[in-house]
């Protein structure tokens, strides 16, 4: 065995120790282990909107035309643009019920349409939308608008139109491009149909979109793995997402339209994510956190070296302000310290509504220990370092990190003794790292959660 193949060797190893099942984190507690709040910290949390002067936004679109059998976000198949026009009216209704919280909002960080696909919105009721918005706020500045895009559904001209209205970021989904691994997963879509829309933003000299893979996908390889990152890297996108596909049909009932004995192994997952991690690195791509690679002109990597990176339930971000305003079906809401989540059910969502109630089911209050631990789980997340004094607060013990120096996970800096930092090469074991200092989860294994990597 070379020295390169040992290397590789013992990354792999280190990968499959790590990769116990844990939480993504996009939220601290995850909402799994929420606990329904009393109803008046809800209204208490929707009065101080009214003193708020910054915020970001969440719009969820949960229609696709098609189902893909890996899915595991919250969506519904159909091809009727009335449905669409309906959903956007009931939009429309959950932003008035706001009207009289967000006067004061003068700066809008991020506005971000996700789904579901919300490229399928006519481009007139996303006007309709942002138009609405900046009625009910005192808005004078959006900071970012970013859309989700699905190449199979979108053409240049919805691209156009899409520019006009001012978004500037978009995010491709684009899983594979191998056509045998798109066969498996029921998502057909050409490296042609997504270069003519990376065409049309660079006719717009508009750098900053993104595109999202999935690793672990039915019939994958090394090579049609290879050959996807390298038919990705022509167009250029200044971040990519690579995600750990998480096969869990018990939960999601379309995974069970895959089938099982196409997917990877243990083994080969694993080094189908080693390999990818190391192409974009040695391609002049930057990780950024867990799953997440950036050019150094991309603003999240700026973000990550400034200190100011984010994480929430939209995954990294460069906005940081509190509160982030879910709207829509499903959509979750984070005010720092309290969360809530609208109703899932489409016949609930819209029945609240036309009552002039907001559509909220869930709720969760972060208690003092909580919010402590969602600081360090950040901390590990954006800035790969943890205090020392942080870790004590929650704990009450200076041994809490024994283990993970152990497992040479974490590593002392020289310069600042209360100060432990998570190396570039211990990345991927991020979501590890953060459960062992989760005092909710430290040593407990959860089916409801993924693999680690």
């Amino acid at each position: 065995m070379t020295h390169k193949e040992h290397l590789v060797s013992q990354k792999l190893v280190r990968l499959e120790k790590f990769s116990q099942n844990c939480p993504r984190y996009t939220s601290y507690p995850p909402i799994n282990m929420w606990q329904q709040a009393p109803e008046s910290s809800l209204s208490n949390q929707l009065q101080k909107l009214k003193t708020v002067s910054s915020a970001s936004f969440y719009f969820h679109f949960p229609y696709c035309q098609k189902l893909c059998y890996y899915c595991g976000c919250h969506r519904k198949i159909t091809k009727s643009e009335e449905k669409y026009r309906n959903y956007v009216n009931l939009l429309l209704q959950e932003l008035e019920l706001y009207a009289g919280y967000l006067n004061n909002i003068d700066r809008i960080e991020d506005l971000h349409f996700g789904g579901g696909t919300p490229s399928l919105i006519p481009t007139d009721c996303l006007e309709l939308i942002i138009k609405k918005l900046m009625d009910i706020t005192n808005k004078k500045i959006i900071e970012e608008m970013s859309i989700e895009i699905d190449p199979r559904t979108c053409d240049s001209f919805k691209i156009e139109e899409l520019i006009n209205l001012g978004f500037h970021r978009f995010s491709f989904g684009i899983q594979d491009f191998d056509v045998e691994v798109q066969q498996a997963i029921g998502r057909i879509q050409s490296f042609e149909q997504v270069e003519a829309l990376v065409q049309q933003l660079q006719r717009h000299k508009i750098s900053s979109y993104n595109f999202d893979l999935i690793l672990g996908l039915p019939r994958q390889s090394i090579s049609s793995v290879g050959a996807s990152l390298e038919l990705c890297l022509k167009l250029k996108p200044s971040r990519l997402a690579l995600y750990s596909y998480a096969h869990m049909p018990k939960h999601l009932p379309n995974q069970k339209l895959i089938d099982e004995n196409e997917l990877p192994n243990t083994q080969e997952k694993l080094e189908i994510i080693e390999f990818a991690r190391s192409y974009l690195l040695k391609n002049g791509y930057k990780e950024i956190g867990m799953d997440h690679f950036a050019l150094e002109s991309d603003e999240l990597f700026i973000a990550r070296n400034e200190g100011n990176l984010h994480r929430n339930f939209m995954g990294y971000t460069t906005a940081k302000a509190y509160p982030l305003i879910g709207i829509g079906l499903s959509s979750i809401s984070d005010f720092g310290d309290f969360y809530y989540q609208n109703a899932k059910d489409l016949t609930e969502y819209q029945e609240r509504i036309e009552k002039k109630q907001l559509p909220i089911v869930k709720t969760h209050q972060l208690d003092e220990k909580q919010l402590k631990s969602k600081e360090l789980i950040l901390d590990i997340f954006c800035k790969l370092k943890i205090e020392q004094q942080k870790v004590e607060k929650i704990f009450g013990e200076s041994n809490a990190l024994e283990h993970l120096l152990k497992e040479n996970l974490i590593h002392d800096i020289e310069e600042n003794k209360n100060f432990y930092k998570i190396r570039a090469s211990d990345i991927p074991h991020i979501r590890y790292i953060a459960k062992k200092l989760d005092p909710m989860l430290k040593d407990k294994e959860e089916e409801r959660f993924s693999s680690g990597v």
